[in-house]
């Protein structure tokens, strides 16, 4: 709130004074940051320059750095923004949190940096630290992508061919990202095959199967029935195996073939120059048929007699099979193949639980504290917004743990301890004032635990 009123500070020599204080690195880093904040409120655009300076010396404190970078990037003009490209490249000296990378993205993206340069330099987020550089590969990276970038960022992409977890974060929620983006230009020649050769790397690896990560690919999709099946033409030619790759298409979690297109696998079946071609169609067909739509059985049965590809991808549908032959078998491994798949993509959509589990954590952080460790318990605080999983509960940055995934999966005992730790920690933990306050760029977890044991004290009091 302090800062608000910093525009009221404003007089004619401020920026002189101002300037000297942010420059001397014989101030303390905090009156320099806060010397940073008054020349931001107060619309002193002169310090803009000197800011830019500080940002990019590697010898200078990083949260000055830091804070210098943030202004530069959202009140500096072009030119100012373009002199932080060695941040935003990751060569501007030490940034272990990536924050000087992120602000820097942010003001030079894609006005002062090419897609070559970004996506060359791109390293993966920490997915423990939710600050500038996470933003800008969660949100900003491709909001602001042009339709001309598209293609290099594909091509990125497409050789992203690692399995990700089950966060869909990081580079691979980019991916999906991207792919969200692009598929708004499928009319671009530019932009079809490079889409298609990344959406079957993505289809192989189930992305599409996780929690809503197809969502808006399919509403993209389903609006334009014409770029959808023209999708599906490309597809085809990049098929690699053409039984598991049809699949793929068919439950990877997208609809990019239903029942309704029929008639129009039809047709490219019958017009289709090349053997593997027919036969990716043959496949299509084959997951499409209804055996109970007379017109379905009686298509088949009729263009069988020109294209046999479709007796050997449906024989159970012309010819009886016994079991022990042949056939038989191949209709077996068929469906044991067709288990393996379906098995395998209910694994990725099963969450992965780590290791040890939170609750086996949080009875080790409470017999640290036990033994005398009162920074067991801000680090226990943190663990109850976990899910087994890994990921952030809903509502994980509540005040009151009894809000929390971990609070609500303890046993009453631990609930106990935890309760009898809460009230150790605020009568024994010092709240380090000079550490956080008047610091917007920090988050103080010893001073947030603070909070939360003296709000659980206050709740269980108000229960009892």
């Amino acid at each position: 709130a302090m800062r608000t009123r910093y525009r009221k500070l404003r007089h004619p020599r401020l920026s002189r004074q101002l300037r000297r204080y942010i420059c001397d690195r014989k101030i303390a880093d905090g009156a320099r940051v806060e010397a940073i904040q008054m020349a931001e409120s107060c619309d002193l655009n002169e310090l803009l320059s000197p800011l830019a300076k500080l940002a990019l010396d590697a010898t200078e404190a990083l949260s000055v750095r830091e804070w210098a970078a943030d202004v530069v990037s959202r009140k500096g003009n072009s030119s100012l923004k373009k002199r932080l490209r060695p941040l935003a490249l990751g060569v501007g000296g030490e940034d272990p949190k990536d924050e000087l990378r992120g602000l820097a993205l942010e003001a030079c993206w894609p006005d002062h940096i090419s897609a070559s340069e970004l996506f060359q330099s791109l390293k993966e987020p920490d997915h423990h630290l939710h600050g500038f550089y996470y933003k800008f590969i969660s949100q900003g990276l491709t909001e602001r992508l042009r339709p001309i970038d598209i293609p290099i960022a594909l091509a990125w992409a497409e050789a992203q061919s690692g399995q990700h977890d089950s966060k869909l974060s990081g580079h691979e929620g980019l991916v999906i990202s991207i792919l969200n983006k692009a598929a708004k230009y499928l009319e671009s020649p530019d932009v079809l095959m490079p889409f298609t050769r990344t959406l079957l790397v993505r289809l192989r690896l189930h992305d599409f199967l996780y929690q809503q990560s197809g969502v808006s690919l399919n509403e993209v999709l389903e609006a334009r029935s014409d770029l959808r099946l023209r999708l599906v033409e490309s597809l085809v030619t990049q098929f690699q195996k053409t039984k598991e790759d049809s699949h793929f298409i068919m439950h990877g979690g997208l609809r990019l073939v239903v029942r309704e297109d029929f008639s129009w696998v039809v047709e490219h079946l019958q017009t289709s120059s090349k053997p593997e071609i027919e036969a990716a169609y043959a496949h299509l067909l084959n997951w499409i048929f209804n055996p109970d739509d007379a017109s379905h059985a009686n298509t088949v049965i009729e263009i069988s007699r020109d294209h046999p590809v479709l007796v050997d991808v449906m024989p159970y549908w012309f010819n009886p099979i016994n079991i022990e032959s042949d056939e038989g078998r191949k209709a077996k491994e068929s469906f044991l193949e067709h288990q393996r798949h379906r098995d395998e993509a209910n694994k990725r959509r099963k969450p992965k639980l780590i290791s040890p589990l939170p609750a086996e954590h949080l009875v080790t952080l409470l017999d640290q504290f036990e033994t005398g460790d009162l920074e067991a318990w801000w680090k226990l605080c943190l663990l109850l917004e976990v899910e087994d999983d890994g990921r952030y509960c809903k509502n994980h940055y509540h005040m009151d743990v009894r809000e929390l995934a971990g609070w609500k999966k303890a046993s009453d005992m631990t609930k106990v301890r935890m309760i009898a730790a809460a009230y150790r920690y605020a009568c024994g933990r010092d709240s380090d004032q000079k550490e956080w306050f008047g610091r917007a760029d920090i988050t103080y977890h010893p001073a947030v635990g603070g909070i939360r044991a003296l709000l659980l004290l206050a709740k269980e009091a108000t229960a009892q």
